[in-house]
């Protein structure tokens, strides 16, 4: 329903829509669409040459706040103008719709509520007969949530490019192709220092790094990336590499393995220069058991890129070497409470896994000492001087004497490892407190390693959703559908189960876009992409845009008769719609063509075969009139 104001002797819509009318009649089918306008998803508003709101669409409200009776008659500069652009911008824009020339744009405007939003914008002028501007047409998306993921995700990069750049050691993914070609698509800057090589020079060729790897490790490296290739299986390693500058290091690295639909092997992982370590490997090799222990428990944990994991084994560890009690992480949260993240306690002794925890002193210090890397030695909960209510505290957890070293993250107190002797009193020994410190700073760095890893795991989850989905119509796109049917093909050639694969597009949709225009034909195939995606019962049926204005869906497990309920479905939904289409040369509505090809594949059915068959379906059905379904003959 248009708006029409209560108030005015003239109706500037009323005037309008008769303009409309006139000029349809003769023969410019431009305003010809106000009842497609009236039901668009985006924003439409009409305005005279001089930029005054004469219509708006139901959209418009919804995206501005603004009621009809509020802006008819306005210039829009005064009620959503941000004041974010420029002059300038507004003055250009002048000069290019006034020329005639459509303008396309995207620009901060303000909602009646006074919050900003980001649109997408397109201004069409409208001409009489004479070619006279008598009106401009401004159809309006927002899009502030794609530009709000998009800032996301360049403050994601920053982010993580600067987390990488504290990190001593070098982040990164490699790829091996089945032919041994590989590189490093990812890596970060510290690539520099542990290899002497920038990123961009193994971003598609790998062999400058494995031309730094020692002679006479070179094999065995290899070897072991080959079987992690082959099983999937975890990579670890130790080995040296000659540098041209630093000279003989040693390395250490660990990856987890993915599997790409070409064959390819994927690693997410980290290396660090472990030089220093192996000095000093070499020059105590006849230390003490602890210090042999610790040394263990460091190379434990900095295998793992698992959190979880990493905390477990950590107190497990810990609690053995020490023979103590009860040993945890005390992970802390930004009001310098806390809660205990990992434990590992001692039967006939209580557990205090995930209990959540507010130290007066830590609260109100912020963290006190332990800012600044000082630990906590308490031989006796009784004879330190303690506070009634840190005593009570301490008791409630059975604690009798305590070794508290902090775990430091960028000078910060990340969280605490805690021992707790619960059974007496302990004289703890300068060179435990020393060793854990050790360890702390071991474990720290893990922490980090592990949260880096998760952070980029994310991160590539949610890019690799974005480039699998469809920009216009929000399914699956081609990318996708040519993945998703190589892998149920695979799938249906093992099992031997039924295959089958529909594609079908719109019947007339040039004319429809000729008639309507391409903003109307955007929101044509949404709707056509929503109506297929619903008839969709089953979740591994896929459906996607295969390109322009044809759809795929692929079903498996599904014969012939299941395929065509499913057209029949879609057939359904598509006529509940009842979308105009004037130019259709057999029916007054949108309609769609369906080929389908259904059939048990051997292991000689390619994914091209089927989409040939498929498409010759279509094909046949296209030419026996349209708005109906043909299956693959075989002739």
């Amino acid at each position: 329903m248009f708006f029409l104001p209560n108030d005015s002797s003239s109706n500037p819509i009323e005037d309008t829509l008769a303009k409309a009318e006139a000029i349809a009649t003769a023969g410019n089918p431009v305003w010809d669409w106000h009842m497609v306008l009236m039901v668009c998803a985006e924003a439409v508003m009409i305005t005279d040459r001089h930029a005054n709101i004469e219509w708006v669409n139901p959209a418009f409200e919804t995206l501005t706040g603004y009621t009809p009776a509020e802006v008819v008659g306005k210039n829009p500069r005064d009620i959503v103008q941000s004041g974010q652009q420029s002059k300038a911008f507004y003055r250009q824009l002048w000069e290019h719709i006034l020329a005639g020339q459509v303008w396309r744009g995207t620009l901060v405007n303000r909602r009646k509520d006074g919050s900003l939003y980001h649109e997408e914008m397109t201004i069409t002028p409208v001409c009489d007969q004479e070619q006279k501007i008598q009106n401009f047409i401004a159809i309006k998306k927002d899009v502030s949530d794609r530009y709000q993921i998009e800032q996301q995700l360049r403050e994601r990069d920053a982010m993580l490019c600067k987390i990488s750049q504290q990190v001593p050691g070098m982040v990164y993914q490699y790829r091996l192709e089945p032919d041994g070609k590989s590189a490093f698509p990812y890596a970060s800057e510290a690539m520099r220092y542990i290899y002497e090589v920038t990123p961009a020079q193994v971003q598609t060729d790998a062999q400058p790094v494995l031309d730094r790897l020692h002679p006479e490790d070179h094999d065995r490296v290899m070897a072991v990336i080959w079987e992690s290739f082959h099983t999937l299986n975890f990579w670890h390693d130790e080995y040296r590499v000659c540098l041209p500058e630093r000279g003989l290091c040693w390395l250490e690295g660990h990856a987890t393995p993915e599997k790409l639909t070409d064959g390819s092997v994927l690693w997410h992982g980290y290396i660090w220069d472990i030089t220093e370590r192996k000095h000093l490997e070499a020059m105590n090799k006849r230390e003490v058991q602890r210090e042999r222990m610790i040394g263990l428990i460091d190379d434990q944990i900095g295998k793992s890129l698992d959190l979880e994991q990493i905390l477990k084994t950590t107190v497990a560890e810990v609690r053995q070497f020490l023979a103590t009690d009860r040993v945890l992480v005390y992970r802390m949260q930004p009001n310098w409470s806390g809660v205990v993240v990992a434990e590992s306690v001692a039967p006939g002794w209580i557990s205090i896994l995930a209990q959540k925890i507010t130290d007066s002193y830590l609260v109100e210090t912020q963290g006190g000492c332990y800012q600044d890397n000082h630990c906590n030695v308490v031989n006796d909960i009784y004879s330190v001087g303690f506070s009634p209510c840190h005593i009570e505290l301490l008791e409630g957890m059975q604690v009798r004497a305590k070794l508290v070293i902090p775990i430091l993250q960028d000078e910060t107190c990340w969280g605490l490892l805690i021992a707790h002797h619960c059974r007496a009193p302990r004289q703890w020994q300068d060179i435990e407190t020393r060793l854990l410190q050790k360890l702390a700073s071991q474990l720290a760095l893990s922490i980090q390693n592990a949260e880096l890893y998760h952070q980029l795991e994310t991160a590539n989850q949610d890019l690799e959703q974005q480039s699998n989905t469809d920009a216009l119509t929000q399914i699956h796109n081609r990318r996708y559908f040519d993945q998703t049917l190589i892998r149920t093909l695979h799938q249906a050639q093992r099992a031997g189960q039924p295959l089958s694969l529909i594609l079908c597009d719109v019947d007339y949709f040039k004319q429809y876009n000729d008639t309507y225009g391409h903003p109307a034909g955007d929101a044509c195939l949404m709707a056509m992409a929503t109506a297929l995606q619903r008839s969709l019962k089953r979740h591994p049926d896929s459906l996607a845009r295969y390109g322009g204005e044809e759809f795929g869906i692929i079903l498996p497990n599904t014969d012939q008769a299941g395929a065509i309920a499913v057209v029949e479905a879609m057939q359904g939904a598509i006529a509940s719609l009842s979308m105009e289409h004037r130019t259709h040369l057999s029916c007054p509505w949108v309609t769609l063509s369906f080929g389908i090809t259904s059939l048990v594949p051997s292991f000689q059915t390619s994914p091209q075969m089927l989409l040939d068959q498929a498409d010759q379906a279509l094909y046949e059905g296209k030419a026996a009139g349209r708005n109906c379904y043909s299956f693959f003959s075989g002739s």
